[in-house]
């Protein structure tokens, strides 16, 4: 029996918009004018230009990403250069992911790219059944996720879009892929590591044990990434992502070792 939740989160909530007008006056989304969001861009731009001259390992940023950041933090100009520098900084740190240093994971199938949704973003795969919390390296299986979400970004570019499309596949949901830890490494990389790059992520076949987890990790899950959230059946998913997309798992033609043969790993 699959279970769908009625609300999708309790997480914490933030205004509609913090961008300000030249009195200081909250702008709200409903009222933000393309002249009003270009201001911001314009005063992030000076102070990501400092930023990035500040150190030759930070990389030039383009304007899509610039926008990232300004949405991701509702166009609060100061909000978003902070959770800039957090993110380049992190970026620095942690990336390129060696993909020979997690290769068993990589081979696993708990995540791969299996096609791309209707607007033509990259759809990664996760696939809970090759997940076991008892078995798990939180470091090897973050760095994981990490090199699957830059490879979907990097297709999903190659189609002229930012964003990508996650589907979590919990047929196999079970007392061993309940980790706490993994999830909020997950929430942490999509809200600070990789902001507004996340389109839709779509929950299918969740069993009804999944509804005690859920109500013990939706409180973590913010309001931006909720409205992104949903749960679906495996048949509704093809209002998303054709058929033709989908793995073979979901009854689509996409294969695993397929996708793993372009690696060459």
């Amino acid at each position: 029996m699959s279970w769908t939740p009625k609300i999708l989160s309790r997480g914490h909530t933030r205004s509609n918009s913090l961008a300000k007008n030249a009195d200081g006056t909250v702008v709200l989304s409903s009222e933000r004018t393309l002249e009003v969001e270009e201001a911001a861009l314009a005063e992030l731009r000076v102070k990501a230009d400092g930023f990035v001259a500040s150190s030759a390992r930070f990389s030039a940023l383009r304007d899509e990403d610039l926008h990232r950041f300004l949405r991701a933090r509702h166009y609060d100009v100061d909000l978003a250069f902070a959770l800039l520098q957090t993110s380049e900084k992190w970026t620095v740190a942690n990336t390129p992911v060696d993909a020979e240093n997690i290769v068993d994971e990589i081979r696993s199938g708990l995540g791969w790219i299996c096609g791309y949704d209707k607007v033509g973003r990259a759809v990664l795969y996760v696939d809970v059944e090759h997940y076991d919390k008892n078995k798990r390296n939180l470091e090897r299986t973050t760095q994981l996720a990490i090199y699957m979400i830059m490879l979907a970004i990097q297709k999903s570019q190659k189609h002229g879009h930012e964003q990508i499309t996650i589907v979590f596949d919990l047929f196999f949901f079970g007392l061993k892929t309940m980790d706490q830890s993994m999830v909020k490494s997950l929430l942490q990389l999509l809200s600070d590591a990789f902001p507004e790059r996340l389109a839709k992520l779509h929950i299918v076949r969740a069993p009804s044990i999944f509804k005690g987890f859920w109500s013990i990790i939706s409180p973590w899950v913010d309001q931006g990434t909720a409205a992104k959230i949903d749960f679906d059946s495996a048949g509704a998913l093809t209002a998303h992502i054709d058929k033709d997309q989908l793995p073979t798992q979901l009854d689509g033609p996409q294969d695993f070792k397929a996708f793993l043969a372009t690696l060459n790993i």
